[in-house]
């Protein structure tokens, strides 16, 4: 059964092994925002995508928790990770730069990038695994400034790269430039 928790800390931590793992201490040390702790950043960068709070919902009423080890070599400092009503998983995953988010999609065995628009005029990057029996994983990466050093991981059991964006990506609230 694929599930984004376990491929999204498997796939993720599994596709950097070797490279540099970026150090979290200046991330522990800091003073937690309240109510998404360390990933109150990612919650600030989606607002209405992520509930406002780990125990309120989220778009298409997901529930939704913080991660703060994604793994310790995937040189992600931290995660939201959801569920949504329709059981489309999906996550996002905070670097602290940009070039970190590129490093961990350069190792995957994802498809060649896709550029695409969404509603809002924001570009954005798709990326995804191999349709298969077990269903569809993608990788979003955003052109927005602010967006830059995040990657949106979705998929759904099951479904196909095409379901996944008919039933879940045309309406979802993620590319807004708010910087």
């Amino acid at each position: 059964m694929i599930t984004i928790r376990t491929f999204a800390r498997t796939a993720i931590v599994a596709a950097v092994i070797g490279t540099t793992a970026v150090s979290t201490a200046a991330l522990s040390n800091a003073a937690p925002k309240a109510p998404w702790g360390p990933a109150q950043a990612i919650a600030d960068a989606f607002p209405e995508l992520l509930p406002t709070s780990p125990s309120a919902t989220g778009y298409h009423g997901a529930s939704c928790e913080t991660n703060t080890s994604p793994g310790e070599e995937s040189g992600a400092t931290v995660g939201i990770e959801c569920k949504d009503t329709d059981a489309v998983e999906f996550a996002i995953y905070g670097f602290p730069t940009a070039s970190g988010v590129d490093t961990a999609l350069a190792t995957l065995e994802v498809s060649e990038p896709q550029p695409g628009q969404l509603d809002d005029g924001s570009d954005y990057t798709l990326y995804s695994l191999e349709d298969s029996p077990e269903g569809a994983v993608v990788f979003l990466t955003l052109e927005a400034k602010n967006l830059q050093k995040y990657l949106l991981v979705v998929g759904k059991e099951g479904a196909t790269v095409d379901e996944l964006g008919e039933t879940w990506g045309h309406d979802a609230p993620i590319g807004t430039d708010r910087a």
